[in-house]
């Protein structure tokens, strides 16, 4: 089967949410529309004035916002705010509901970014307003005070967990391709790395030194950014057991280098016995990490 690029993905990815967003600008009959409407493709401009936002990003800004709208028509009968108040209301709507710090940023955001691309003027926008940003303060703090959203990211491994991943990377007794996701585990634990940045992983070397790559296409770098790439690397006497868990692993790693591919983890079968040259997407990048520790 022919490899699937993770640039291809990213491409796909990005044009749907950009079609999606285009929409929500089109319906709000934002200023830009007028610009646009007087060049050969009023959708492509609309399309460039969200910039360089990865597919990503966009796709949640395009979920947090579609709830806003549905409120919005069910209450006002509009698909797009026409004044600070509504907004105001829905962020009330909200607090009564029990928000969390993740709703409150993602309507914030994605409220900001609509008004950016649709050429809002600055004096109209709701997310300059002072009365906005105080109101956003108040509920972040009340959803501290409350609770809500605060231990929300994943506890760090215990030595326990690290030693155990060593073991297991240097265990045949496992499904290959299952070593190979423990030795990813382990590389973002040695380098410092988030799981995105993970799959922007190039060129990964082994010396007497440690472990050597290239990070390309993270949140920081990539070809329309200003840093293409950046070094990293971990250090031969990172591991914590006696045997050479980074040089197994990075054997067991370089056996697949012949199904060139521009990511590091592969999409697998439910026991990940057997890797396919598919990108695999953080979310399910993380799903084998579950399956691991289990």
């Amino acid at each position: 089967s022919q490899c699937v690029a993770q640039a291809e993905l990213e491409s796909s990815l990005r044009e749907r949410w950009l079609l999606e967003l285009v929409g929500i600008v089109q319906d709000a009959v934002l200023p830009v529309c007028g610009v646009a409407s007087k060049t050969h493709d009023p959708v492509a401009t609309i399309k460039n004035s969200f910039g360089n936002w990865r597919g990503s990003t966009l796709r949640a800004r395009a979920r947090a916002w579609k709830k806003v709208r549905e409120w919005l028509h069910i209450n006002f009968n509009v698909s797009y705010p026409q004044c600070l108040s509504q907004m105001l209301d829905y962020m009330a709507f909200l607090d009564n509901e029990g928000t969390t710090f993740g709703k409150v940023n993602g309507v914030a955001a994605a409220l900001s970014l609509l008004e950016d691309a649709g050429q809002v003027h600055e004096a109209d926008c709701v997310s300059k307003n002072g009365l906005w940003r105080r109101t956003l303060d108040s509920l972040r703090l009340s959803c501290g005070e409350h609770g809500a959203g605060v231990g929300r990211k994943a506890p760090r491994y215990t030595v326990a967990i690290v030693i155990s991943l060593e073991l297991g990377v240097c265990n045949d007794m496992y499904p290959t391709y299952l070593r190979v996701i423990m030795f990813a585990m382990l590389l973002c634990c040695w380098c410092s790395m988030r799981v995105l940045d993970l799959q922007g992983l190039n060129g990964m070397k082994l010396s007497e030194v440690g472990l050597r790559a290239t990070l390309w296409k993270t949140k920081t770098t990539g070809v329309n950014k200003r840093v293409k790439q950046v070094p990293t690397r971990g250090g031969r006497c990172v591991t914590l057991i006696s045997s050479d868990g980074s040089r197994l692993g990075y054997e067991l790693w370089n056996s697949y280098e012949h199904m060139e591919r521009d990511y590091f983890v592969m999409c697998t079968d439910h026991e990940l016995e057997v890797p396919q040259r598919k990108f695999a997407d953080p979310e399910h990048v993380a799903s084998y990490f579950r399956y691991a520790l289990s």
